[in-house]
């Protein structure tokens, strides 16, 4: 246990040296730093852990980014690769959590520092290993799926609904599947139309082909509310409701 504190510590300790070098912190104030993470780590470590544990180192970390960053722009010093760090730790400290605990509001704070910090890959990766380790929480996968829709990741939303669908049965699914390729299909279509771009011109994606693939393949697998609830959000996307009633 000490050796893997130990470990995390001297990762963290180019950070520590560069606040130093630029006096962004004293010694006094970085030997605190330490301290405080080999509190936490080591509480991290025990084999009883605690949920609340990891929220407040996570809560530490954050004030200690808020702390350094007025000082950076106090002394207009400009970040450096070194400062990185202080941002892999908090995403590390999250990741670890997840690992253990499923709790929804954790998973929500965890992606949202990953949008604010512009950390997608490591939100993309973290998304990927928890849904895979809860195969059949169907509000999961459609969470981290919208979750990188919004961050205009297409294909990484896609590919989750796609692997989501093959190991999930849940038909919800299936649904939040398709709308999501209708809302893409809106959102290209309404960025047509502000170019001034015909409709003759419009590829497959753009008059609903994918998403009625989709339904194609899935409808087998939804009640009849649902494929009702598809036919009401087919209606975003212009012509694709009647060629959806053609399939029922």
């Amino acid at each position: 246990m000490i050796d893997r504190v130990q470990k995390v510590l001297e990762w963290m300790a180019p950070e520590l040296e560069s606040y130093k070098k630029r006096r962004i912190f004293s010694q006094k104030q970085i030997q605190k730093i330490v301290e405080n993470r080999r509190r936490f780590e080591n509480k991290l470590q025990r084999s009883s852990k605690k949920l609340l544990d990891f929220l407040t180192y996570i809560d530490s970390e954050k004030n200690l980014e808020k702390i350094r960053n007025k000082k950076i722009a106090a002394l207009g010093t400009g970040l450096e690769d070194t400062d990185m760090l202080l941002q892999a730790n908090i995403i590390k400290i999250y990741e670890r959590a997840l690992h253990y605990y499923s709790e929804p509001i954790l998973l929500k704070d965890f992606s949202e520092y990953c949008i604010r910090r512009k950390a997608f890959e490591e939100m993309k990766s973290t998304f990927a290993a928890k849904c895979l380790k809860n195969l059949t929480n169907t509000d999961l996968w459609v969470y981290c799926a919208q979750k990188l829709w919004e961050i205009d990741d297409i294909e990484g939303a896609r590919g989750l609904f796609i692997k989501g669908a093959s190991v999930n049965s849940d038909s919800k699914l299936c649904v939040e599947f398709f709308r999501l390729e209708c809302l893409y299909a809106n959102k290209l279509n309404r960025i047509n139309q502000e170019l001034g771009v015909a409709d003759e011109d419009k590829d497959e994606i753009e008059k609903g082909k994918i998403a009625l693939t989709v339904f194609e393949n899935l409808k087998e697998r939804m009640a009849e509310h649902e494929i009702n609830q598809c036919m009401e959000i087919s209606s975003i996307v212009s012509g694709l409701n009647e060629q959806l009633q053609k399939l029922i």
